[in-house]
């Protein structure tokens, strides 16, 4: 998939977990102060991983679904942000959950990302969650099955 000069790529963690910590560790570690402990790296193998590259072949952005629909995270480098690329990455995740049939996509959201989340189709459950010092708000956002007889929820 290719927009906007970014090519976005379905993602093997075994083939392109380089450019993929690279991202998460500027954009959690450096910027966001996180520590190591919130990416649990022992999920990458069963995940489903986007990667972003922008005509320079930089990658720019990634994200991390787990097969119930879990979006782990979308990482996004500062000088990308606001160019839609966070919101192209939750549209090609939406797309291989539809292929996939499933019902949802779902996020643990800070205070920061909700708004982010609103504005790319997810709404706010009742759920909160609490790990450390972080907060977090569950947000959905429902798939269109187009499977035979499937019916949208």
């Amino acid at each position: 998939m290719a927009a906007s000069g970014y090519t976005f790529i379905f993602s093997k963690w075994e083939r392109d977990q380089d450019d993929i910590r690279a991202v998460r560790d500027q954009v959690f570690r450096d910027e966001m102060g996180l520590g190591g402990e919130f990416i649990d790296e022992a999920q990458d193998e069963d995940a489903i991983h986007v990667l972003v590259y922008e005509a320079g072949g930089r990658a720019v952005g990634t994200a991390r679904m787990r097969s119930d629909g879990l979006v782990d995270y979308v990482a996004v480098l500062r000088p990308w942000r606001g160019n839609t690329v966070g919101g192209a990455i939750l549209t090609y995740l939406a797309h291989i959950a539809e292929v996939k049939h499933m019902s949802s996509l779902w996020s643990e959201a800070t205070s920061e990302s909700v708004g982010f989340f609103r504005k790319n189709g997810f709404h706010e459950t009742d759920l909160e969650t609490g790990r450390g010092d972080h907060h977090f708000r569950r947000m959905v956002r429902p798939i269109a099955d187009s499977s035979p007889g499937a019916s949208v929820h």
